[in-house]
């Protein structure tokens, strides 16, 4: 297989539809900055948030300060990660600083417009429109640049997961606006965080409406059989070893609705109350019909 053109595919597959994706978000992303988390004090970690920082604790235009950063971490990625790891970001360091300029007129004209009886709204707003605008952005193969750049040298040079880098990333700008904003914005802060993170997994894989059951069990035939019968479902026989035993057993696969999830599990306990099963979120069903032709991708 030609992997080189399963990639090309993947990445010019529905392009226009992408690029609008990443258009939508970024000025979704720069009106929420203008509106919500500026006026506000709230951070969200990156650029954003050490922007927002530095405009409370100096003159500096916070709008300019990402610019310069957007641009400048932009340069390093490229210097010290390469083309290949940075090309996601080139677009998106240059396209959010232009709209959080571009939305500021808006902003001015909506702020006289927007008063909110307690901080804790445009908290649930930032975080849930954050949320939606990064989340459509990723899926679309983007990102933003700024602090997903930072965390990527700091991987790559401090020898650690991507995750432990964002971490913290996050723990440094947090801990810096505490010093500068307070605690108690911060722990708001904390909360549009939380919130955005989380709806980015559910743009991303979706929101979880089956369960993926594996099963071993000595009674298999029977579990099968009711799986067929009474679930009205297909399942999937596989043949493994015991890494111990070194013996041969037959595992169950089987998808089932979330809401049948209890009765099921019940069912098979019933069925062998010494069943071994693992228990999965499954976020997506798709395939399972055989091709026409030996090849796995169609271009029309």
């Amino acid at each position: 297989m030609d992997f080189k053109k399963v990639s090309e595919i993947i990445t010019n597959q529905k392009k226009g539809r992408r690029i609008l994706s990443l258009v939508f978000g970024a000025f979704l992303l720069g009106l929420t900055y203008n509106v919500l988390l500026t006026p506000n004090k709230l951070m969200t970690g990156g650029i954003s948030g050490l922007a927002i920082i530095v405009g409370e604790i100096s003159n500096f235009s916070p709008q300019i300060f990402i610019y310069i950063m957007s641009l400048l971490l932009l340069l390093i990625g490229l210097i010290t990660l390469g083309i290949k790891e940075t090309k996601g970001a080139v677009i998106g360091s240059i396209l959010y600083p232009i709209m959080v300029s571009l939305t500021t007129p808006l902003s001015e004209y909506l702020l006289p417009h927007l008063n909110f009886d307690h901080i804790l709204i445009p908290v649930l707003l930032s975080g849930l429109i954050l949320g939606f605008a990064n989340g459509i952005i990723y899926r679309a193969g983007y990102n933003t640049g700024g602090s997903d750049i930072l965390m990527k040298i700091l991987s790559k040079f401090g020898k650690m997961p991507e995750g432990k880098a964002s971490l913290i990333v996050s723990v440094i700008l947090l801990a810096i606006g505490a010093c500068a904003l307070g605690i108690n914005l911060i722990i708001y802060s904390c909360i549009v965080i939380f919130i955005t993170s989380n709806l980015i997994d559910k743009i991303m894989i979706g929101i979880s409406d089956t369960k993926m059951f594996l099963i071993q069990s000595e009674y298999y035939r029977d579990v099968r059989e009711y799986i067929m019968k009474e679930l009205k479902t297909g399942v999937t026989e596989l043949e493994v070893v015991g890494g111990y035993t070194k013996e041969k057993a037959k595992l169950l696969l089987v998808v089932v609705r979330s809401q049948d999830y209890y009765i099921f599990k019940e069912s098979i306990l019933t069925i062998d109350p010494n069943a071994f099963f693992i228990i999965n979120d499954c976020y997506e069903v798709k395939g399972g019909v055989k091709r026409k032709n030996n090849s796995i991708f169609q271009i029309d």
